[in-house]
């Protein structure tokens, strides 16, 4: 089977918010609300500023500055 693979396409950062925030991880909460919550993360969190250099998930936060680590940190 022979399929030509797509180089340099824009992500589809709905579909992976969809993925990772309603079924990998939302699916296994039962309430609603935790689920709606979590979904509201997930479209914060999962989005192109995430390659951004030093980029930090609780940006509202000052006590602990949550970010991806650089490769070299690994």
């Amino acid at each position: 089977m022979n399929r030509s693979i797509q180089q340099n396409s824009a992500y589809s950062w709905k579909a992976m918010q969809y993925m990772v925030a309603e079924v990998q991880y939302g699916g296994r909460i039962t309430d609603d609300l935790d689920r709606d919550t979590f979904k509201t993360y997930g479209s914060i969190w999962v989005n192109e500023n995430c390659f951004t250099p030093n980029y930090c998930f609780n940006s509202s936060v000052t006590e602990f500055n949550y970010h991806i680590p650089d490769a070299l940190e690994h």
